[in-house]
C-alpha cells in the first residue's frame, strides 16, 4: 500500500515538473492546473513540497517558476537525475502538454469568445478584464505554443497524438480553426498565427503521406486570411 502510495505520488510529480520544463513560458498554477486538469487547492499543497526548486508566489496568478534554471537540465538529463525515484523525458513531456493543449482549445474555443456580437469589433476596444475572463491565460498559452509542441515530436509520435486523417488534429482543424483565429485575433496574435500555421503545414507535409488534411489547412486559412 506504502508502495503504491509512494508511485502515485512520484507519477504525479513527474507530470507536474514535467510541464513545468515543457512550458514556453511561465505559466501561473491556476494555468497550470487547468492544463493538468487537477485541483488547483491540490496542486499547490504539491507545488509547495519542492519550494526549495520551485518559486511559487502567493498570488495564484503570478508565474510559477524554478529556483534555479539548472534545475531544468539537471530534470532532463538522464545521467544527471538518474538517482531520482522517476525520470522526465522531455519529448514525452511536449507530447503531454500538446494533447492537454488540444483537449482545452476542442473544449474551450467557440464563436465570439469575448460576447462582442457585432463583427467587426476592434480587439483594441475589448477591456482587459472581460478579455482575461473570456481568454484566460491557460487558453491562451494553448493557442499561442500548440504547434510548437507537437513539432518537438518525431514522426511516429505525431500521428500517435492525431496527425493523421480524421484524427484529432484533423477533427481540431474542421471545427475550430476558425474560433482558433478569432481567439488569435483577441489576443492580438495573427502575425504569430500565420507562422504557426505555416509551421503546421510543414510539419504535415513532412509527416504524413496524405495530403488531405494538409489541403483543409490551406483551404480554410485561404478563404479566412486572404
Amino acid at each position: 500500500m506504502l508502495f503504491r502510495s509512494q508511485m502515485k505520488f512520484h507519477d504525479k510529480t513527474k507530470r507536474i515538473l514535467g510541464f513545468i520544463t515543457a512550458f514556453f513560458e511561465p505559466l501561473s498554477v491556476s494555468s497550470l492546473s487547468a492544463l493538468l486538469s487537477v485541483d488547483k487547492e491540490e496542486l499547490i499543497k504539491t507545488l509547495r513540497k519542492f519550494h526549495s526548486i520551485l518559486d511559487v508566489p502567493q498570488d495564484e496568478h503570478a508565474p510559477l517558476g524554478l529556483v534555479h534554471l539548472s534545475f531544468r537540465d539537471f530534470l532532463l538529463s538522464k545521467e544527471r537525475s538518474s538517482k531520482l525515484p522517476f525520470q522526465v523525458e522531455e519529448v514525452s513531456m511536449h507530447q503531454a502538454v500538446f494533447e492537454a493543449c488540444l483537449s482545452l482549445m476542442s473544449q474551450k474555443l467557440q464563436q465570439d469568445m469575448c460576447d462582442l456580437v457585432l463583427p467587426g469589433h476592434l480587439a483594441s476596444k475589448v477591456p482587459q478584464n472581460q478579455f482575461e475572463r473570456c481568454i484566460p491565460q491557460h487558453l491562451r498559452y494553448a493557442g499561442r505554443y500548440w504547434v510548437d509542441h507537437l513539432a518537438k515530436l518525431g514522426d511516429d509520435q505525431r500521428q500517435g497524438v492525431g496527425l493523421a486523417d480524421n484524427k484529432s488534429v484533423h477533427l481540431f482543424l474542421q471545427e475550430k480553426l476558425l474560433f482558433w483565429l478569432e481567439a488569435m485575433s483577441l489576443m492580438r496574435e495573427m502575425s504569430a498565427a500565420i507562422l504557426i500555421l505555416n509551421k503546421l503545414a510543414k510539419i504535415i507535409d513532412v509527416s504524413l503521406p496524405s495530403l488531405s488534411l494538409l489541403n483543409l489547412l490551406v483551404t480554410k486559412c485561404a478563404i479566412t486570411l486572404f
